[in-house]
């Protein structure tokens, strides 16, 4: 919360999405010293509706808003992120491309022009209609809710 200068998620929150499914976090260092990090929610179709309708709580996400460990997510929310020198970006990218992402659309609620820019640089863009500074990057193409996808 101190080095990405914004409030994050309590820690016993933190711990248990973590316990819940692994992914939820990765962290990157080089020599040593950590360089950056991610968070994601890895939400259901009822994560996915909340947050359009403003009632998903990202700092204490109900059971219900989130797919189970290894099952494939319908939207993957940027929980939070941190980037500290090089590396990271290329790789979390990757990973979004494997079999339990590449359909899900991307979300967050980007802090100040920096996490503005940097999500509108990797394709999310205001979501019309949708709550105050909602972004997304539409990737689901069939079987998809979405008035989008």
């Amino acid at each position: 919360s101190k080095a990405m200068g914004v409030p994050v998620a309590p820690q016993e929150v933190v711990e248990r999405m973590l316990a819940r499914d692994p992914e939820t976090l990765w962290v990157f260092e080089t020599d040593g010293r950590i360089t950056g990090g991610v968070a994601f929610l890895f939400l259901s179709e009822v994560g996915v509706a909340k947050l359009l309708g403003g009632g998903l709580d990202p700092h204490d996400p109900a059971e219900e808003c989130l797919v189970s460990a290894r099952e494939p997510a319908v939207g993957v929310y940027f929980w939070g992120i941190y980037k500290d020198g090089g590396g990271g970006i290329g790789d979390i990218l990757k990973m979004l491309e494997t079999w339990r992402f590449r359909n899900a659309d991307l979300w967050t609620f980007p802090t100040g022009d920096i996490g503005r820019t940097f999500f509108e640089r990797i394709g999310l863009r205001a979501v019309e209609g949708g709550p105050t500074n909602l972004y997304r990057r539409v990737r689901r193409t069939s079987g998809s809710s979405n008035s989008e996808g």
